[in-house]
């Protein structure tokens, strides 16, 4: 990759702003700033060989975790995908607490891909509990909108879904984060950040 470097760097503003973002190379990839936690990045060969893969080992929910039970690189980090998505049986345990924590009627919403909405956005972001995504080495808090996403004025759904094919861990959970990835070193890098102001 020449002068480059085999290091490249982004930081995703929410959905909801239209606003633009640089991405980094090289020695302007590093990324620091408190709360900074690494992962080990985790490449396969064959088909996948263009994939990276990150080590999900469980996502808490309010005071209660999830773990996956699973190693050896079991979610794709994939700027290019919205959602995030898990294993069938996984999301199931994990949408359980989302819902017992947040209390509230599920909204359906047609012809909409999402699982779990509700209406009353505002009220319902008052219940949303604390989320944190444990890779290994690196404990993520999410904020709310990345893993809720607004889809009308009043509705917001949860933005995460099962699969049966390959796990993913999509761009709305990246938001506002300082994302580092480093092909030498064999990490990805988070520290959260403004992303409006990059």
């Amino acid at each position: 990759m020449g002068k480059v470097g085999r290091k490249f760097s982004y930081c995703l503003p929410p959905y909801s702003l239209k606003t633009k973002t640089k991405l980094r190379f090289g020695e302007e990839a590093t990324i620091s700033g408190n709360g900074l936690v690494s992962t080990p990045l985790i490449t396969k060969n064959g088909p996948i060989s263009l994939l990276y893969f990150l080590n999900l080992e469980g996502i808490t929910v309010g005071q209660q975790t999830v773990q996956t039970g699973q190693s050896n690189g079991n979610i794709i980090i994939d700027s290019g995908t919205t959602l995030m998505m898990l294993p069938s049986s996984f999301y199931d345990r994990v949408e359980a607490l989302v819902k017992q924590a947040i209390g509230a009627d599920q909204f359906i919403v047609q012809n909409n891909e999402l699982k779990l909405c509700y209406r009353n956005a505002n009220s319902i972001i008052q219940n949303i509990p604390n989320f944190e995504v444990h890779f290994t080495g690196a404990n993520l808090s999410l904020q709310p909108q990345n893993f809720f996403l607004p889809v009308s004025n009043d509705v917001i759904c949860f933005a995460m879904l099962p699969t049966n094919g390959p796990p993913i861990y999509g761009n709305v959970a990246q938001t506002d984060f300082e994302v580092e990835h480093d092909l030498d070193q064999k990490k990805v890098s988070f520290a959260p950040a403004d992303c409006t102001k990059q």
